[in-house]
């Protein structure tokens, strides 16, 4: 009688029993690969029936998944790190041997890494490009020198999260438009959380200046007459105004008529169909009825009337106070108590410095014999 042998896998605690000499053997494999010409996915059992029984335990070990650690898109113009988790070695289809590699450009990149048992695993991962997308659209400035241009950016398209904007390099905190913008060169740089960026300028310009000027610098009057002015302007404005308003026969006419007896500066203010606010000015010399005589133009050190003074001896008993201002308001000549016979005038300098040709505002208060206190305002002209 033959001995009775066992062949048993105790993977499975399956027994089978053969009645003759048995030999067992353990054997670990991949998936996938062959034994004894078949394919072998999974653990199994398999027996040799010759003039002894083999039997093979195959333990088959379980594959390792690769896994792909980045972003499948890369941002256009820029490189990436591409990597997989830890394996025994690596084989890419760019050629590298490494854990991860530098991308520059997307496509399908192919990865067969062998673990620590021996056994391969492929995959293949596709990397896309993205960029960051957008229309700009801009308003200058209605104004010359005005605050209220704007940039917009339009339809802005990304794929990686949160997005930063810089104007001029600067970080503009919860964008939604650039605004308030002078007219300049603009420098525009978006950029989103992966360092994909935009980049893109354009340009804010000022609108033409609109044209308003009064001819005259000066007006002197006569006494009781009132003075024209003439203006010219372009057909942009929408309204004029003169200040102040007192003695102007038109206050909201470009051109018009001012009877004072007094001197002072006069502003035309035109505003155009935008907004725009432009201003020219004049300076009137009005003329007061009273016995005094104040020069209205004088020529220093001449022979005639080389000294500026206020004359009125019949009537004046002493020129209180006698100040003389440059069209910038800079004072020049400040004298008290003066007697207009005996103390001279001004003789046309500053700090020892003849002043230019120009126009000049005179005030000074004057006391009459009357005990009455007149005031004057007057312009006056050097010529040389």
């Amino acid at each position: 009688m033959k001995e009775i042998f066992t062949c048993l896998l105790l993977l499975w605690s399956l027994t089978i029993t053969f009645a003759q000499d048995t030999t067992t053997l353990n054997i670990f494999l991949c998936p996938g690969d062959t034994f004894l010409s078949q394919i072998i996915n999974n653990d199994t059992l398999i027996y040799e029936n010759g003039q002894e029984v083999t039997c093979y335990n195959i333990d088959v070990f379980e594959l390792l998944p690769i896994t792909f650690h980045d972003d499948t898109l890369l941002c256009v113009g820029s490189s990436g790190l591409l990597s997989v988790n830890d394996f025994n070695a690596y084989h890419w289809s760019t050629g590298a041997m490494t854990q991860s590699i530098s991308i520059s450009n997307p496509g399908v990149f192919n990865v067969t890494a062998t673990d620590f048992n021996g056994c391969t695993s492929s995959s293949a991962y596709q990397v896309k490009p993205y960029s960051i997308e957008t229309n700009i659209t801009s308003k200058n400035p209605t104004c010359p020198n005005a605050h209220d241009g704007y940039i917009q950016l339009l339809d802005v398209d990304t794929f990686q999260g949160a997005l930063y904007y810089y104007l001029n390099d600067l970080l503009v905190e919860d964008f939604e438009a650039f605004n308030q913008l002078p007219a300049d060169h603009y420098t525009i740089l978006i950029q989103d959380e992966k360092g994909c960026s935009y980049l893109d300028s354009t340009d804010l310009v000022d609108p033409t200046m609109p044209i308003i000027n009064v001819l005259l610098d000066t007006l002197p009057l006569i006494y009781g007459t009132p003075g024209q002015i003439e203006t010219q302007y372009d057909n942009s404005f929408f309204s004029f105004e003169w200040s102040p308003s007192q003695g102007v026969v038109c206050v909201d006419c470009p051109q018009t008529q001012i009877q004072t007896d007094e001197a002072n500066w006069y502003y035309l203010s035109g505003t155009t169909s935008d907004g725009c606010l432009v201003t020219d000015s004049i300076f009137v010399i009005g003329k007061k009825e009273v016995p005094i005589f104040i020069p209205n133009v004088f020529s220093p050190l001449s022979e005639q009337n080389g000294i500026f003074r206020i004359e009125g001896p019949l009537i004046i008993d002493v020129i209180k106070t006698m100040q003389i201002y440059d069209r910038w308001g800079n004072l020049l000549f400040n004298q008290h108590e003066i007697n207009p016979i005996l103390d001279a005038g001004w003789d046309g300098n500053y700090q020892g410095i003849p002043c230019p040709n120009g126009t000049y505002l005179v005030l000074a208060d004057i006391l009459l014999n009357n005990g009455e206190t007149v005031q004057i305002k007057q312009g006056l002209t050097i010529m040389k």
